[in-house]
């Protein structure tokens, strides 16, 4: 089966951009309310917690999103090979001329033409 690998998780990169966007944003929501920007700074976490908590949410999405592209693999995959063989063939072959993305909805697509072609 062919298909499109993706980029391997890096992990979170603390650069100085983000870390002025933080800032900025920050003196963003003091200068909208200026009577109460003292208040406001009081409630806003440094700029390490920021980057600390970007970091933890961004390997708990890269594992939700992993988890989530092999669960519609395995979906698509039991949707093929569920197919009787002149169906599965004729997938193959249009999977091989496939020329756009080589994901698990393009093949639920591919699974799918064929079946309704029988009918």
């Amino acid at each position: 089966m062919m298909f499109d690998r993706y980029s391997r998780y890096e992990g979170f990169r603390d650069t100085p951009r983000k870390r002025s966007a933080v800032l900025r944003k920050q003196k963003a929501e003091r200068e909208a309310l200026p009577l109460f920007a003292d208040q406001v700074a009081a409630l806003q976490p440094s700029v390490d917690e920021v980057m600390s908590r970007r970091a933890q949410r961004a390997d708990v999405v890269e594992v939700e999103r992993r988890q989530f592209t092999a669960k519609w693999w395995r979906i698509a995959r039991q949707t093929y090979f569920g197919l009787p063989a002149e169906q599965k063939a004729k997938v193959q072959v249009r999977w091989h001329r496939w020329w756009g993305p080589r994901n698990s909805s393009c093949l639920l697509y591919l699974c799918s033409q064929a079946k309704a072609e029988q009918l």
